[in-house]
C-alpha cells in the first residue's frame, strides 16, 4: 500500500501549469426581420444568422392569431472556418429575451441537432439582464440552432400590440431576443477534435484519477479477435466458398462447384496436372491465396468461432502415392489440414483455430507419385475423364465465415479504457505510459491547459512556399509560410525555418517523397550505401529524374527509413511545425527496377512481369506502386503524431499532390482516393498552368478550355475533402515551371486558374503561390527575361491574394437572377484509373463525361469512388454517371455501396462497354465471385444485363444503363444528341428539371463576384471594382467577354452610402477604422512591389491630408489619383506594415 501512495503522490508532481488560450466571442442579436425599430442598445451584429424556417413575423409579434415560430441556424464552421465549436469549459454560452408578456405565449429553445430541443426562456422573463446559461447544452458543438415561438391570444391585448407598433413603434420596447457564446477552434490535436492522449480514459481532456480508475476496472482484459482466451466480437458473416479443380474444370462433379475461381494462384503448380493429378512421378504443389480484404473489403476476417473455416477433399490415395492439404494464414507456418487417407466431401476439417481471425489464407495441396500404380498412371491412362470418374477426381474444397469486426473489438479500433500501448490488453505496460502522462491535457480552448501547443499552421488560411530563408522582396504576408529544402543542409533547413518563425509565419517543412534531391540517399552519404537499385528504371534502362540530377525513387523500406529520418530532424531539430511529404508519386513505366522487381515477388508470389508485356501486368504494376506510397505515408504520418504526442503538440500532416487527371495525363500514380481512409490532416492541391494543360492535351474534344480543365482538376480536389474533417488548401501560381512563355501568357493562364479554384465555393484555404521569388526576387529565368516580373503583374498578384485571404466559404451560383446551373451531378473516378488507362488521349474517357458539360455551364463534380461507402458524401449526389472503361473498383464493397445509394433514391447512369484483359483476368476480385467484370457484377445487383441498353427501378432510385463509350463525347453532336438527353432522363427520373446550360458560369461569395464566359458573355449589374485592374479600378455593369474570366468586388451599397473605407487593396489589408473623422489603414507587403488601395469619398485637397507612414515611422511618399467617387494610393510596401491616415472634413 505504502508503494502505490508513493507512485500516485510521483503522478501528481508531473502536473505542468497553465496558460489561456484564444477563442472568438461571438454574438447576435434577431430582430425578426424589422431592424430599425430595434433599440441600438441590443445589436451586437445582425445578420449573422441563418433563417432555417422562414418565420410569419411582423414587429416582432405573430402578423395572425395563429402560433408562429422562427428558427436560427449558427454554423460557426461557415462564420469562422473549419472545426470551430462553442466552448464546451467556458460556461460562457447564453441566450436572452425582452419582451412583453402581455397574454399569450412566448418560447426560446436551443438544439445542437434541429432535432431535440430545450426550452430555456418562457413568457415571464423581462429584459436583457435575464441570460440563460446553455453552455452545458450546446457546449463543444458547431452548429447550434436556436428556435423562438410565440402563440397570441386573440381575446388579449398582445395581438392588438403587435398591431398597433405599426402605427406607433415607440409605444413600447420591441421584443429583441439575443444569443452570445464563446467559440475556439478546436484544434486538430485537441480534444475537440476527439483526439485524446492515450492515457485520457474518460475523455476529459486531461490524465488524472478518473482515468486511473477507468484503467483499473479493464485490468488484465483484453479483447483481441487473435487471442484465443479474448473474447472477439463480429458483425454478420458473410459465407465464402470456393472449389478448386487444378485446371480441368469439367472434371468436377457438379455437386462439389460452389462459386470456381475465387482463388488467387499464389504458386503455380511445380508440375503439369492432368484429371487433378501431377502427370510426372514425384513431388508436385500448388498454393492458393484468399484475401478477404479484396475481396469483401478493409476490416473483412475469418471468424474466430469453431467450424468457421474448413476445408475438404474427394481423392484416391493411390498404390505409392501420397497427398496433403495444408492451410496457413501468412504463408510460413503451415499445418496440415487432410492427408490421403481421406476420401469424399464427407469429411470437412475444420481450420478455425488456424487461420480465424485472419483476412488472409494460403492452402496448399501437395501429392508425391510413386512409380509403381500411381494417381498419375490412373490419370495418364484414363483415355477420357468418364473413365477415370470410376476413381473419383481429386476436388478440393475451401468454406469460410468471413466477417467484419465490430467496434467491440481491439481489430475494429475500438480498445478497452486504458489500454494505451494498443496491444489489446490492459497490463502494467500501460500502466507505465498513464504514469508518464500524469497531469497532462489537450484542450486548446481549456485556459489551465496551457502544456497543448495548438497549430498555427492548421488554421492557416493562406500560405506560399520557398526555399530561401526569410527575404523582404518575396514577404507575402500569408498566415503560414512552407520551407521546401529536400537535399539542402541541416543547419540551413533550421536557420530558414527559424528566420520566418522570428518574422510571424507558422512554418510547415516540405521534403519530395518521390525523389532524392542532392542524391543523399542514392549515393550512400545517408546510410554509407548506394541505393541505385532504388531508383524508377524505364524498360530500356533509363533512369527517371529531373535534369538527370534528382532521382525518382522506388518506396522500399530504405527509402521510407531516409524519409522518416527526415520528419524526425524536420520537427525536433529543426522546430517545423507542419510535415508536408510532396508528391507521393511514381511513373506507370517504370517497374524494372530490381528493388520493385524484388517487393514484386514478395507480394504478388509469382515471377514479376514488365508492365509493357500486357495491361494486367501495367494493372498490378500500377497499383503495387500506389499501394508502396500508401504504405510509406501511413509511415511518415504515425512518425510525425508520435513525436506531436511526445511534444503534446498538434503537428498537422499534410499531403501536397497533383489532381487525379493531371497524374493520368502525365503517367504517374499516387494514393488519392485511398488517402481519404486514413486520418491525414488535408492536402495541398497542387494545380497550375502546367497539369492543366497536360490533362487538357490528354484530350481530343471539340469544345474545350482552359478553363474547363482547370475546373476539373480543382473540383477533384475538392471532392476529396468536403464532408471531411480533412482540409484543402487549393493552389494557384501566377507562373508556371516552364520560363519560356511571356508574362502576358502567364497572366491569361492565372486569371482563368483563378476564376475556376473560386468557383469551388466550399473551400477558402489557399497556397497563394510557389516560389514566389519566380515573380518578386531578383536573377531568376521567367517570362522569356529575368526577374522580378513587371509591377503591374506583381501588382496583380498581391489584389488578388487579398481577395484569397478575406474570401469564406459558401456562394450563390447566378444564371437570370431567377435560375440556378445544375447542380448535384457527378462522375465517377477511383484511383485505379491512373494504371488502367492506356493509350491515347488518356483522359478521353473521362473528361468525355466533365468537359461537354462545363463547357454548357453545367457545374459537373467528380465523385471519388473510394468515398462510396461515406453516406455524408453519398448524399451530395442525385445523379451519378459511371462506366468501367477506364477504371475499375478496388473492391465489392464500392459497388454495394452504389446499389444501397440507388436504392435509396439516386439515378446511376452506366455507360461503356466491358469485358477487357483486365476484366477477364481471374486474379481480381469480381471473378472470385463468379463474374465475368465489375461491370457484370454491379449490374447484376439490380436484376438488369449489362448488354442490353435498358432503364430500370430499383427501390427509390432508377438505373439508366447505355454501352455507349464516354470517350465518344468528345464530340460536340454525340454530347448534344446523346450524353445531355440521357442526363435530363436521369434528372427526370427524381421529379427535377432539364439542365440549364447557360454557357458560362457565375458564382458570388459575399462581396465577390467570379465570372467565366464560355459562350456567352456575363452581364454583371452594379459598381465593381475590378480585381484584374492594377489600378483596381471601379466599373459600372460589367461585361465579361466571351473566353475571358473576370473577378470582382461589389461595391455599390459602399458608394451609396458615401461613407470613407478602403474598397480593395493589395495584400494584406491589416485592418481599418473610421473614427473621428479619420480614416485609417494598415498595409503589408513585399518590399520593392508597390501597395495599391482604392478608397471611396474622396473631396477636394484630399491629397494634402493623406499620410503614409512606414514601420520605421518615417514618412512614405505615394501616388495618387482622383477618379470622381474614389481615389486610390500607391505606394512602395512594407512587410512590416505602412499605415495610411486620411482626414477628413467635419
Amino acid at each position: 500500500m505504502t508503494g502505490t501512495v508513493k507512485r500516485l503522490s510521483m503522478l501528481v508532481l508531473l502536473c505542468v501549469l497553465c496558460v489561456s488560450a484564444s477563442a472568438e466571442l461571438f454574438s447576435d442579436v434577431w430582430d425578426m426581420y424589422d431592424p430599425p425599430q430595434v433599440s441600438q442598445k441590443y445589436l451586437y451584429r445582425l445578420d449573422n444568422a441563418e433563417i432555417y424556417t422562414e418565420p410569419d413575423f411582423k414587429f416582432f409579434c405573430s402578423s395572425t392569431l395563429e402560433r408562429a415560430e422562427v428558427i436560427y441556424k449558427y454554423d460557426f464552421s461557415t462564420i469562422y472556418g473549419p472545426v470551430y465549436v462553442v466552448d464546451p469549459y467556458d460556461y460562457g454560452a447564453k441566450v436572452w429575451a425582452t419582451r412583453l408578456n402581455i397574454g399569450g405565449t412566448a418560447e426560446l429553445y436551443v438544439s445542437v441537432n434541429g432535432i431535440d430541443w430545450h426550452l430555456i426562456a418562457s413568457g415571464e422573463d423581462y429584459g436583457p439582464a435575464q441570460r440563460h446559461n446553455i453552455s452545458k447544452i450546446i457546449g463543444g458543438a458547431g452548429v447550434v440552432y436556436v428556435k423562438f415561438v410565440v402563440d397570441p391570444v386573440s381575446s388579449h391585448i398582445n395581438s392588438q400590440f403587435c398591431r398597433s407598433q405599426e402605427d406607433n413603434p415607440d409605444f413600447e420596447t420591441p421584443n429583441v431576443y439575443g444569443f452570445e457564446a464563446k467559440v475556439v477552434h478546436a484544434d486538430n490535436g485537441s480534444c475537440q477534435r476527439e483526439y485524446y492522449l492515450s492515457g485520457d480514459v474518460n475523455h476529459n481532456c486531461r490524465v488524472e484519477l478518473g482515468d486511473f480508475a477507468g484503467l483499473a476496472r479493464s485490468w488484465m482484459e483484453c479483447n483481441d479477435p487473435f487471442d484465443p482466451f479474448c473474447n472477439p466480437n463480429y458483425e454478420s458473416s458473410n459465407t465464402f466458398s470456393d472449389i478448386w479443380d487444378l485446371f480441368d474444370a469439367e472434371a468436377a462433379y457438379e455437386d462439389y462447384r460452389y462459386s470456381m475461381t475465387n482463388a488467387e494462384i499464389y504458386a503455380p503448380p511445380s508440375t503439369t496436372y492432368k484429371y487433378y493429378c501431377p502427370i510426372e512421378p514425384g513431388y508436385a504443389e500448388v498454393v492458393y491465396k484468399y484475401d478477404f480484404e479484396q475481396i469483401y473489403g478493409p476490416g473483412y476476417v475469418i471468424d474466430t468461432k469453431d467450424d468457421s473455416a474448413e476445408v475438404w477433399c474427394t481423392r484416391i490415395a493411390g498404390s505409392g502415392s501420397k497427398s496433403q492439404l495444408w492451410v496457413s494464414p501468412d504463408n510460413e507456418v503451415w499445418t496440415l489440414a487432410a492427408s490421403g487417407t481421406d476420401n469424399g466431401p464427407g469429411v470437412h476439417h475444420d481450420i478455425s483455430d488456424v487461420v480465424g481471425g485472419s483476412n488472409t489464407v494460403y492452402v496448399r495441396f501437395s501429392m508425391t507419385s510413386g512409380p509403381d500404380r500411381t494417381s498419375a498412371q490412373a490419370a495418364l491412362s484414363s483415355s477420357s475423364i468418364y473413365d477415370y470418374l470410376i476413381y473419383k477426381p481429386n476436388v478440393y474444397g475451401f468454406r469460410a465465415n468471413v466477417v467484419q469486426s465490430q467496434p467491440q473489438s481491439c481489430l475494429g479500433g475500438n480498445y478497452l479504457d486504458g489500454e494505451m500501448n494498443k496491444d489489446c490488453r490492459v497490463d502494467t505496460e500501460d500502466l507505465m505510459l498513464m504514469a508518464q502522462q500524469w497531469g497532462k491535457c489537450n484542450n486548446s480552448s481549456d485556459p489551465e491547459c496551457g502544456d497543448f501547443i495548438e497549430s498555427g499552421f492548421y488554421k492557416a488560411k493562406t500560405m506560399f512556399q520557398t526555399t530561401l530563408t526569410y527575404s523582404p522582396k518575396s514577404a507575402i504576408s500569408t498566415d503560414a509560410m512552407i520551407l521546401h529544402g529536400h537535399g539542402l543542409s541541416w543547419d540551413y533547413i533550421e536557420t530558414a525555418i527559424n528566420s520566418w518563425q522570428q518574422n510571424g509565419y507558422s512554418v510547415g517543412r516540405m521534403f519530395f517523397s518521390d525523389s532524392d534531391a542532392g542524391s543523399i540517399y542514392t549515393s550512400g552519404e545517408w546510410d554509407g550505401r548506394e541505393h541505385t537499385d532504388d531508383i524508377e528504371t524505364d524498360r530500356g534502362g533509363g533512369l527517371f529524374s529531373v535534369a538527370g540530377t534528382r532521382y525518382y525513387m522506388t518506396p522500399t523500406d530504405g527509402w521510407t527509413d531516409y524519409l522518416e529520418d527526415i520528419t524526425e530532424k524536420s520537427l525536433n531539430n529543426a522546430g517545423a511545425d507542419a510535415i508536408l511529404p510532396e508528391e507521393p508519386l511514381a511513373h506507370l513505366s517504370s517497374g524494372y527496377e530490381q528493388s520493385f522487381k524484388d517487393i514484386w515477388v514478395d507480394y504478388y508470389n509469382r515471377p514479376w512481369e514488365a508492365g509493357s508485356s500486357s495491361l494486367s501486368a501495367r494493372f498490378d504494376t500500377g497499383q503495387l506502386k500506389c499501394r508502396l506510397y500508401e504504405e510509406l505515408l501511413k509511415k511518415l504520418y504515425t512518425r510525425t503524431k508520435d513525436i506531436a504526442r511526445e511534444k503534446n503538440q498538434n503537428i498537422p500532416f499534410v499531403i501536397p499532390i497533383h489532381s487525379m487527371y493531371s497524374n493520368v495525363a502525365a503517367g504517374l500514380v499516387a494514393p488519392l482516393g485511398r488517402t481519404t481512409m486514413q486520418d491525414y490532416d488535408g492536402y495541398i492541391g497542387q494545380i497550375w498552368t502546367g497539369p492543366i494543360n497536360w490533362s487538357l492535351n490528354q484530350y481530343n474534344g471539340y469544345d474545350q478550355s482552359f478553363f474547363s480543365s482547370a475546373f476539373a482538376l480543382y473540383d477533384y480536389f475538392t471532392q476529396l475533402s468536403v464532408a471531411s474533417d480533412r482540409k484543402l488548401w487549393l493552389l494557384v501560381d501566377p507562373v508556371e515551371d516552364d520560363p519560356s512563355h511571356t508574362w502576358e501568357s502567364y497572366e491569361g493562364w492565372y486569371k482563368h486558374s483563378v476564376a475556376a479554384l473560386l468557383s469551388m465555393d466550399e473551400i477558402d484555404s489557399y497556397e497563394i503561390m510557389p516560389w514566389p521569388e519566380r515573380v518578386f526576387e531578383d536573377g531568376f529565368a521567367m517570362g522569356g527575361g529575368v526577374t522580378p516580373g513587371p509591377e503591374d503583374f506583381r501588382i496583380l498578384v498581391l489584389t488578388i491574394t487579398q481577395v484569397l485571404q478575406e474570401i469564406q466559404k459558401g456562394g450563390q451560383w447566378h444564371i437570370d437572377g431567377v435560375n440556378e446551373p445544375t447542380q448535384r451531378i457527378g462522375a465517377a473516378v477511383a484511383d485505379t484509373m491512373m494504371w488502367q488507362t492506356g493509350g491515347y488521349p488518356r483522359l478521353q474517357n473521362a473528361y468525355g463525361l466533365l468537359i461537354p458539360l462545363i463547357q454548357k455551364g453545367v457545374p459537373i463534380s467528380s465523385f471519388v469512388m473510394e468515398r462510396a461507402g461515406e453516406p455524408e458524401y453519398l448524399s451530395r449526389f442525385d445523379v451519378i454517371v459511371l462506366s468501367y472503361e477506364h477504371f475499375k473498383p478496388r473492391y465489392v464493397s464500392m459497388n454495394n455501396s452504389l446499389v444501397n445509394w440507388v436504392k435509396s433514391g439516386g439515378v446511376l447512369v452506366v455507360l461503356g462497354s466491358y469485358g477487357d484483359s483486365i476484366d477477364t483476368n481471374s486474379r481480381y476480385w469480381w471473378e472470385k465471385l463468379g463474374y465475368g467484370s465489375a461491370l457484370e457484377h454491379l449490374i447484376d445487383q439490380f436484376g438488369g444485363s449489362a448488354n442490353q441498353d435498358n432503364d430500370w427501378q430499383a427501390g427509390e432510385g432508377w438505373v439508366l444503363r447505355r454501352q455507349v463509350s464516354p470517350g465518344s463525347f468528345a464530340s460536340s453532336s454525340t454530347a448534344n444528341n446523346v450524353y445531355l438527353p440521357l442526363l435530363n432522363s436521369a434528372l427526370a427520373k427524381i421529379g427535377r428539371p432539364a439542365m440549364q446550360t447557360p454557357g458560362f458560369f457565375r458564382i458570388d461569395r459575399g462581396p465577390f463576384v467570379i465570372a467565366h464566359s464560355i459562350s456567352n458573355p456575363v452581364s454583371i449589374q452594379g459598381r465593381m471594382v475590378d480585381i484584374f485592374s492594377p489600378a483596381l479600378e471601379v466599373v459600372t455593369d460589367p461585361i465579361v467577354t466571351v473566353g475571358s474570366s473576370g473577378l470582382y468586388r461589389d461595391v455599390t451599397s459602399q458608394l451609396q452610402s458615401g461613407t470613407p473605407a478602403v474598397l480593395h487593396a493589395t495584400h494584406r489589408l491589416m485592418s481599418q477604422e473610421y473614427a473621428g473623422n479619420v480614416l485609417r489603414f494598415t498595409l503589408k507587403g513585399p518590399d520593392q512591389t508597390p501597395a495599391v488601395a482604392r478608397v471611396a469619398a474622396p473631396y477636394s485637397g484630399i491629397e494634402s491630408n493623406i499620410n503614409v507612414t512606414g514601420s520605421d515611422n518615417q514618412p512614405v511618399s505615394f501616388e495618387f489619383s482622383d477618379d470622381g467617387d474614389t481615389f486610390s494610393i500607391k505606394f512602395n510596401n512594407d512587410p512590416d506594415g505602412a499605415v495610411v491616415e486620411i482626414e477628413y472634413p467635419q
